[in-house]
């Protein structure tokens, strides 16, 4: 390993941990904010820089020699950002997910969860693997939700999965796939160790995305 990358892992590593400590990183939290007992989020959420730390951890793992299409690139880059919150990694993603669909089509985005057990998801340790895999599924496919949000209100198909038939995407790694039924996009995506199953409907001006753990 070269001392450059060497470096940079050093660097990513002590970057990703200030981020999660510093107080000028979080903002806009309002009683909106918190997870209910399904682990729903309905409004502006804390915010970090996660997507500099993802953006500095795949460059690392390419310049390691990690193919960017395969399973360990993702698990690289996913060891390199550990020290930041999972938790607060999805958050972000959350947030700039929802402020570019609010301000392109004046939809309000909610997210939630279901793990396998059905119990309340939130932040506690146990599911720090969770939450960082999540995060990386909507850092990947940020871009690809939004195309299914289009998909809804103007029954286009933007993401491909407005057919009869099942669509697959891959990106980084990623593998998602998609169909929809009715009113409602089904999607199946898998990386990183993390399969989530994802439903995405619109109803009136709200867009409301649930994910389970597979």
């Amino acid at each position: 390993m070269s001392f450059k990358n060497t470096f940079w892992i050093i660097f990513l590593t002590l970057f990703a941990f200030n981020l999660g400590l510093a107080e000028e990183t979080i903002f806009n939290y309002s009683p909106d904010s918190v997870y209910s007992n399904k682990g729903r989020l309905s409004h502006n959420v804390g915010k970090i820089d996660s997507k500099s730390v993802f953006e500095k951890a795949k460059k690392v793992c390419k310049e390691l020699g990690f193919n960017t299409q395969s399973e360990k690139f993702v698990k690289c880059g996913l060891e390199l950002a550990e020290t930041a919150s999972g938790f607060d990694l999805a958050r972000n993603q959350e947030y700039l997910l929802s402020k570019k669909i609010q301000k392109k089509e004046n939809i309000n985005m909610s997210f939630a969860y279901e793990p396998k057990s059905g119990k309340k998801m939130n932040e506690e340790s146990k599911w720090t693997k969770f939450w960082k895999e999540a995060a990386w599924v909507l850092y990947e496919h940020g871009d690809d939700i939004l195309k299914v949000v289009l998909d809804l209100k103007y029954d286009t198909n933007f993401s491909g999965y407005n057919s009869n038939n099942e669509v697959t995407n891959n990106r980084s790694g990623l593998r998602c796939t998609g169909q929809r039924i009715g009113k409602v996009i089904h999607e199946t995506c898998r990386g990183g160790g993390v399969t989530l199953r994802c439903t995405t409907q619109i109803l009136g001006k709200m867009a409301k995305r649930t994910c389970r753990e597979v």
